[in-house]
């Protein structure tokens, strides 16, 4: 964690720093926080840890204090490694073990939408390994998103989220208002331009589809994803020679996927 400068001095044994306000938003934290005064003297950046014992500190002569939920809450999900076992979850691609320690972080802290948000994208990479149960975590991807939006009505990762769950099942019309209220949020997001252009095509609005799958395939030129379908939007235009180009382009990034992408566009055998 890194600090940047020295805040007001706390009760006897505790002093107070400011974070980096992007460390502070990370780590849910009110920007000032207290460390055991002898860990402070000199200290410019300090763990996890150190943070809850200037915590346990603070909140033992002062209980009432006007953090102290918020402080204990990140107090009990470090104590509990959650924030290393979430890290290592995500680099190890371990979706079961993610979906469990986001589960104990959002029952510790039931209004932590970011911890929501992140649960509801882990029950859909689960659903991702685990077909047999595909169905039963869409159900449980789509409740965890709309409760971290009810929460943050402006959380693009929600709203981009569920837009994307529900233009994967299938329902791009309910998946629309949210990708677009997500963009009028925070317009750098290509991942809610592919889902937006999906949804548009889906419903067969291939104009709107095109502005959205141009803007992604921009954004991200080495993801076949957004020009396999700008390919088909133009297509569907009658833009042949552009759908072509379009295809060619995804099919030399990664002809698997784009298999894969066509597989699924494909109606089952009669």
């Amino acid at each position: 964690m890194r600090f940047v400068e020295f805040g007001d001095a706390g009760p006897p044994g505790v002093r107070f720093f400011d974070l980096d306000p992007e460390v502070a938003a990370q780590w849910r934290l009110p920007r000032r926080v207290p460390l055991a005064a002898a860990e402070a003297e000199g200290a410019v950046e300090a763990s996890p840890e150190a943070i809850v014992r200037g915590i346990r500190a603070l909140l033992r002569l002062q209980p009432a204090h006007p953090d102290a939920a918020v402080y204990l809450r990140f107090a009990q999900k470090t104590e509990r490694g959650l924030w290393d076992a979430v890290a290592e979850a995500r680099q190890r691609g371990d979706w079961r073990a993610l979906v469990r320690a986001l589960e104990v972080m959002t029952a510790i802290d039931p209004e932590d939408a970011r911890a929501l948000s992140d649960l509801a994208l882990a029950y859909r990479r689960r659903a991702a390994a685990a077909p047999h149960r595909a169905e039963a975590l869409w159900q449980l991807a789509e409740a965890t998103y709309r409760r971290a939006i009810a929460l943050a009505p402006d959380l693009p990762q929600a709203q981009t989220g569920l837009g994307g769950l529900l233009v994967e099942l299938d329902r791009p019309q309910e998946a629309i208002p949210l990708l677009e209220h997500s963009l009028k949020v925070r317009a750098d997001q290509p991942s809610a331009r592919l889902y937006l252009g999906r949804a548009y095509g889906a419903i067969g609005d291939d104009v709107q589809a095109r502005v959205h799958l141009e803007a992604a395939a921009a954004a991200v030129p080495a993801d076949p994803r957004p020009h396999f379908y700008l390919s088909v939007a133009l297509a569907r235009l009658g833009e042949h020679a552009a759908a072509a180009i379009a295809l060619e382009r995804a099919m030399a990034l990664n002809p698997d996927v784009v298999a894969a992408l066509r597989a699924a566009q494909s109606p089952p055998p009669a």
